[in-house]
């Protein structure tokens, strides 16, 4: 089956930050730039007229700010943030559209890896919107199954909306993050990780499970930068998993190298 190519809009009221991001767009065979330009308020237009897919859009711009637009298109297009500055995280964690959170100067692999997972996104909402969701949680989907406290309805969630868990003091209850939203599950940690589809998700502390998407970049003192979930924006990883998370970050970039 023959790739999708995504039509994108990049702005960027810097023209040396613009020309960069162009650089890193043009070297991938499945990005189709529609528009890109350094004013920030034809961007909504553009978006409407062009039916992009994906915006890269930078933060502090004058004539308008980068989360001003986001948003705005919230929900209407997939969105990689761009910025020098990395404190932006707790308030990018609210928008279902933000895909990665992309540091400038621009690191070709943590780019190529944030354009993948909007097609990983992508693929995911097709399987969802086919069904075909359940056939990959083996025991948290029919189930799922998770039977909330005081509660005999069970609850159904789609792991695109699960974030993080994090054991309760109870051990065995555990807390889901999902968004702004946080839920109590009846069953240990353990358990969970045991049941939860590997693909997706990776436990990197005896108290975290996180959701691969939400994860940036390892970074020095084995910390994870994170997408912000509930306002977190980074995780430290346990002495236990940090080998499973270093493999983690060189299959991808296997992965990703076996496609081109």
């Amino acid at each position: 089956m023959e790739k999708r190519i995504l039509k994108c809009i990049a702005v960027d009221d810097e023209r040396s930050g613009l020309k960069a991001l162009l650089e890193r767009i043009n070297a991938r065979n499945d990005l189709h730039l529609v528009w890109w330009g350094t004013d920030p308020t034809q961007v909504l237009q553009k978006v409407a007229e062009h039916s992009a897919d994906l915006l890269f859009v930078d933060m502090q711009m004058e004539k308008l700010h980068g989360l001003e637009l986001i948003e705005q298109l919230d929900g209407k297009l997939d969105i990689i943030c761009c910025s020098a500055y990395d404190n932006y995280g707790p308030k990018l964690s609210p928008y279902d559209s933000m895909r990665f959170y992309l540091e400038k100067p621009y690191d070709a692999t943590l780019f190529d890896r944030a354009v993948d997972r909007v097609f990983e996104m992508l693929e995911l909402k097709k399987k969802a919107t086919n069904g075909q969701l359940l056939q990959r949680f083996p025991k948290l989907t029919d189930e799922f199954g998770l039977i909330l406290p005081g509660k005999e309805n069970k609850m159904k969630l789609c792991f695109e909306e699960m974030d993080m868990f994090v054991p309760k003091s109870d051990s065995e209850q555990v807390e889901l993050y999902s968004g702004n939203k946080r839920i109590v599950l009846n069953m240990t940690l353990s358990a969970l990780n045991k049941a939860l589809p590997p693909e997706f998700f990776i436990q990197v502390h005896r108290d975290c499970i996180l959701s691969k998407r939400n994860i940036l970049c390892l970074r020095r003192g084995n910390v994870l930068e994170l997408r912000g979930v509930m306002g977190r924006t980074e995780q430290q990883v346990g002495r236990t998993y940090i080998d499973k998370v270093k493999n983690m970050f060189k299959n991808e970039r296997k992965q990703f190298k076996g496609e081109v």
